[in-house]
């Protein structure tokens, strides 16, 4: 009979066990593609370089990102394999960091009784990792970072597993735990710079191994931790010999983000990192990160209830601080709370991550040893005190639930915090798209950039570089032409397209939450004419590109700055990139040469993006010099290629050309 009621324990506590990780996965990839509504700039890059390694472009497609851009091997092919899955590249990164965090929930609860086994009684264990897993699943921090398609998550994933195969290591006496845990350890690495401390964290459990070695020798005990950090070493020499060679990829995203050491001395460094540590424990229960996008601002780490029973766990292990379980605990929050202390701001959350499980682990702890407290009081205490813990965490975990989808997802600073404006212009863009021919401005920003490349790649929707010296207007298309343009960052396209299109229309906006249009859409009709140029002429070079007209004063002063404004067309895409230039010189040898503007041919247009049915209007600015001599000059304009520096031949022109430049008009300095 005690069999038969053992077996169905065990199995009560596999199938609660699997309801956790169910629920863990429910809250992590339920409705992941709306809520965050954004595409930060982290998760579109990722996404982007998983894409590379999918189509065999790069192999390892490290770079130095700028910005703050994490640089996380794991999370790129983390990414590229949930496409080869078939994910949408778009969401491919939040789908693996939401995928990994179920995992850390999953691997938690077996770690836990593998480092328990022996040290609290049964079913206390089971309680306790049961109660331990549940508070995982259900953490905030957890929960945001999971689904924010960041790198985080797989340093929580690493820190778990290195615990399993660390405590494995020294209790078991093997050496392949040895080398297991040494591998996820090395690899660790290359997933968030929080797990540049797991090394740190084995070095300090072997030498308390090394102090209280228990049955087997020192000798031993520096052995297997010697095997432990030859086997990391092993797992991510491929890795360091690249970073040897680039070593500010590794370096950049930590440079950028942590700011102790960088100034004041060894002294004042001290004080700034136990400065950090404060707020980092005191971040535990008591206050929040206070980014944003990183939390909802002013909210702990953990909720009240969780943080009663955490704190009371890590007294527990205080008191027997000599068991290696407890000690491995300790330890674990102990290195792992480092890496946040030495941030920007801490208590930075994302870089606690790593600290979680075990946080939970010691709630666990608490758990345990209230069931061995009712034990010995009857059935009726262990019902109570059940129903009292599974209340407070259910109650907690609800908590957290609603903060996160409500309170954090619903707050109108994550506009700018994490930058939802890029993917709500995006798809404004594809709604558009089926109206019309669509371009959407600016690209090369970086925010915007990456979201752009993997919401509108491979779309009818073309972005550009809009600036005040180059703009694409529409010339007599069959179908209407609308502008995105994202006022915030480029502010002179919206009234220079306004001015030229009378007629144009207002079609959608994307509002910020502060009650401004972030982003908007001008729909140009079909048909409608470019702007005239004040003097007309054709002048076609090799290849078919056209100089349709220009704008220019006929005469200027000494010193004065003039402005010739070229009106360009091409039948399809440039064959290459190409410089324009404009001279204003005398005779055919523009001597003497009074000032000259060579430059990209409509820079923010590369080559593949022009089309027929524009023109390019693009300005340039010449510098007359202050001694200027008085007396008739002229204007010629070409074009050249810039990496052989051969101008493009005149093939026809309505006005005269030499030497493969269009002399526009006589020019006057008076």
């Amino acid at each position: 009979m005690s069999a038969l009621l053992g077996s169905a324990r065990r199995h009560g506590f596999t199938l609660a066990y699997g309801l956790i990780v169910a629920l863990a996965a429910l809250l992590r990839l339920g409705g992941l593609t709306d809520v965050p509504h954004t595409l930060w700039v982290d998760e579109a890059w990722f996404g982007l370089k998983g894409r590379e390694v999918v189509r065999g472009q790069d192999w390892l497609p490290l770079e130095p990102p700028g910005l703050g851009i994490g640089n996380s091997a794991y999370q790129i092919y983390a990414a590229a394999l949930v496409q080869a899955l078939g994910v949408p590249a778009a969401y491919s990164s939040r789908t693996a960091s939401a995928a990994t965090g179920v995992l850390v929930v999953a691997a938690l609860y077996p770690t836990l009784l593998a480092l328990w086994r022996g040290v609290l009684p049964e079913p206390g264990r089971q309680w306790g990792a049961l109660a331990a897993t549940a508070a995982m699943a259900m953490h905030f921090s957890g929960l945001l970072y999971s689904r924010g398609g960041g790198q985080m998550p797989a340093s929580a994933l690493a820190a778990v597993l290195v615990a399993l195969g660390l405590y494995k290591t020294f209790a078991s006496n093997r050496l392949r735990w040895a080398a297991f845990t040494g591998v996820v350890a090395g690899l660790g690495q290359n997933t968030y710079e929080a797990a540049l401390g797991l090394p740190v964290w084995m070095a300090v459990y072997t030498g308390l191994r090394w102090l209280w070695p228990g049955a087997l020798t020192r000798r031993r005990v520096l052995w297997l931790g010697g095997a432990a950090f030859l086997a990391a070493f092993l797992a991510l020499a491929p890795f360091l010999v690249f970073f040897y060679f680039n070593p500010g990829i590794f370096l950049a995203h930590v440079g950028e983000t942590q700011t102790v050491g960088r100034a004041g001395g060894a002294w004042a460094s001290l004080l700034q990192a136990g400065q950090g540590l404060a707020r980092v424990w005191l971040g535990v229960s008591f206050i929040g990160d206070e980014l944003p996008g990183r939390n909802l601002v002013g909210r702990p780490f953990f909720d009240p209830f969780s943080s009663l029973l955490l704190w009371a766990g890590v007294a527990r292990a205080l008191w027997r601080a000599r068991t290696p379980a407890f000690q491995l605990m300790l330890a674990w929050i102990g290195v792992m709370a480092i890496p946040s202390a030495l941030s920007n701001e801490p208590p930075a959350f994302s870089r606690m991550l790593p600290m979680a499980p075990a946080l939970c682990g010691f709630a666990g702890l608490t758990v345990a040893a209230a069931w061995e407290w009712t034990a010995a009081r009857g059935r009726a205490a262990q019902l109570v005190t059940a129903g009292a813990l599974a209340a407070g965490l259910a109650l907690g975990g609800a908590a957290s639930s609603h903060a996160y989808f409500v309170g954090w997802a619903g707050q109108p600073r994550l506009f700018d915090a994490i930058y939802f404006g890029a993917r709500l212009t995006a798809e404004a863009a594809l709604a558009q798209a089926a109206q019309g021919d669509v371009l959407v401005t600016t690209r090369s920003e970086p925010f915007v950039r990456y979201p752009f490349e993997l919401l509108l790649g491979g779309s009818a929707v073309e972005t550009f570089d809009a600036t005040p010296d180059c703009l694409p207007y529409a010339d007599g298309r069959a179908r209407p032409t609308t502008y995105g343009v994202i006022q915030v960052i480029d502010p002179a396209s919206l009234p220079a397209l306004q001015a030229a299109y009378p007629q144009a229309q207002i079609t959608s906006s994307v509002m910020h939450p502060d009650g401004y249009a972030y982003s908007v859409f001008l729909q140009v009709p079909a048909g409608a004419r470019a702007p005239a140029p004040a003097r007309r002429l054709d002048v076609e070079f090799a290849g078919g590109l056209r100089l349709t007209g220009y704008d220019s004063p006929a005469e200027a002063r000494p010193g004065e700055t003039v402005t010739v404004r070229l009106y360009w067309a091409a039948p399809g895409p440039l064959q290459a990139r190409l410089t324009g230039f404009v001279h204003l010189g005398r005779g055919r040898q523009s001597d003497p040469l009074l000032a000259q503007h060579d430059g990209p041919l409509c820079p923010g247009f590369t080559p593949d993006r022009w089309s027929a049915g524009f023109r390019y209007l693009e300005t340039r600015r010449l510098t007359l010099p202050a001694e200027a001599a008085p007396g008739e000059y002229d204007l010629r304009v070409g074009v050249y290629d810039p990496t052989t520096g051969t101008r493009l031949a005149v093939t026809s022109a309505s006005v005269p050309a030499e030497d493969d430049r269009a002399i526009l008009t006589p020019f006057q300095v008076r």
